[in-house]
């Protein structure tokens, strides 16, 4: 299991990063049987909404080394809709990443009890590491999984290689098509609103240019069709979204003539002018 550790604060990223490389090392590398494979990540100085997506493969925290509460009212108002769209909604193919705080100083406690519904847990220096590896693990504990894959397993996903599987048959996705992939997989059949899909190239970091998504679903439709003989695609319902459904509407195995093939590009460019 890999475990992402994403670091706002110089000081804590090399103080942890000087841990970690330790022959005596307190973060665990076998758990049971199961191996443990942590990795550091430095987060810039302005956390974005994007950061405390888990979209690493295996499991991610978010750790925010702050000299006072001010971080607080940073997190109260990150982008609220593209937040609430992580909460809330089935598309987002990903958990949140629980967020721990680190204070340099005590803070009034009273201010604490608000903490923000993201926040798994919070510390105080001086910073114990052995506490502090075992409240990772029960923020872990806390937090969703982020397996994927349709109900009937006809089509799987593997993230650590990027390959879409159908039987035995496999393909490779860039990485934006793993994206846009994730997320129709969890929520196969249902539509995909085209709002949702623009939000979720927003909130993993990639261009909401029209074009951009347009090119991503064509290529991503065409290798799911390729991989799967035309049996599954990604169906666009026109101004509504996206649903990755079985085709119906031609025989299996046979490929698009150019009239059609012209017919759906011009859909997915009327959809996202």
């Amino acid at each position: 299991m890999r475990i992402t550790l994403k670091i706002k604060g110089r000081r804590l990223f090399e103080r942890l990063t000087k841990e970690m490389a330790a022959q005596q090392s307190i973060f665990p590398r076998k758990i049971f049987d199961q191996r443990i494979d942590w990795q550091l990540v430095a987060l810039g100085e302005n956390l974005q909404v994007q950061d405390i997506a888990n979209r690493e493969v295996g499991r991610s925290i978010v750790l925010i080394d702050t000299p006072d509460i001010s971080i607080i009212n940073h997190l109260k108002k990150l982008e609220q809709r593209e937040f609430l769209f992580m909460q809330t909604s089935p598309a987002f193919p990903y958990g949140i990443a629980p967020i721990v705080l680190i204070f340099h100083a005590e803070a009034p406690s009273l201010q604490l009890v608000d903490l923000p519904q993201i926040v798994s847990d919070w510390m105080m220096e001086p910073l114990n590491i052995t506490d502090l590896v075992s409240r990772l693990f029960t923020s872990l504990r806390r937090s969703k999984s982020t397996e994927s894959e349709t109900p009937s397993s006809i089509l799987t996903l593997i993230s650590d290689t990027r390959t879409l599987c159908f039987g035995k048959r496999k393909i490779d996705l860039t990485p934006t098509e793993l994206v846009i992939a994730e997320m129709f997989l969890r929520n196969f059949g249902s539509v995909i609103s085209l709002e949702d899909i623009a939000l979720l190239f927003k909130i993993t970091g990639r261009s909401q240019d029209g074009r951009n998504i347009r090119v991503t679903m064509f290529q991503l439709r065409f290798k799911i069709e390729t991989l799967t003989s035309n049996e599954f695609s990604l169906i666009n319902i026109y101004k509504e979204g996206y649903a990755l459904r079985q085709r119906k509407n031609y025989p299996k195995g046979r490929p698009l003539n150019n009239f059609e093939v012209q017919q759906e590009q011009a859909q997915y460019t009327a959809n996202f002018h």
